[in-house]
């Protein structure tokens, strides 16, 4: 009886592999190429993982690094501040540096969830006025989309 091939997948879709016992997936993102672990033992289970990674880089979603930290993005902001000589470096500067690095630097940037700002909210309106933190959240948002272009090549 001849041996059956085993179904490759197509071109461009990625690729599963097996190495120590652990599946990891490999694929590319824009011409880059990215591995990583599965995190499982069971075939089946790394392609799935494969199928969900290639579903959420077809829907556009933002493929965010797991061990970026809101000190990485807010150094990207400042350094975009200084690139693009913005008028406020200096107080941004400031901002950056005494207040929202010392709060949020070593939460990872995808557990940023809308809870902690909340928390991070209430606890700064007990000490300043509501548009000072209102600044505040404007350069962690400017933060994020600095990241999101850095990470896009634009």
């Amino acid at each position: 009886m001849p041996k059956l091939r085993k179904k490759r997948n197509t071109r461009g879709r990625g690729s599963v592999y097996e190495r120590n016992g652990v599946w990891w997936c490999d694929y590319s993102v824009d011409g880059v190429r990215n591995r990583e672990s599965c995190e499982t033992r069971d075939r089946d289970e790394a392609i799935a993982y494969l199928n969900r990674k290639q579903g959420r880089l077809a829907s556009g979603e933002l493929m965010t690094p797991d061990r970026v930290t809101v000190r990485d993005l807010l150094t990207l902001l400042l350094e975009d501040c200084e690139i693009r000589e913005v008028a406020q470096l200096y107080i941004a500067t400031l901002k950056v540096k005494s207040i929202l690095l010392p709060k949020l630097r070593d939460i990872k940037a995808t557990k940023l969830s809308s809870a902690r700002i909340k928390e991070y909210v209430e606890a700064r309106l007990k000490l300043v006025k509501p548009g000072t933190v209102n600044r505040e959240l404007g350069l962690l948002h400017r933060a994020r989309i600095v990241s999101e272009a850095t990470i896009r090549g634009a």
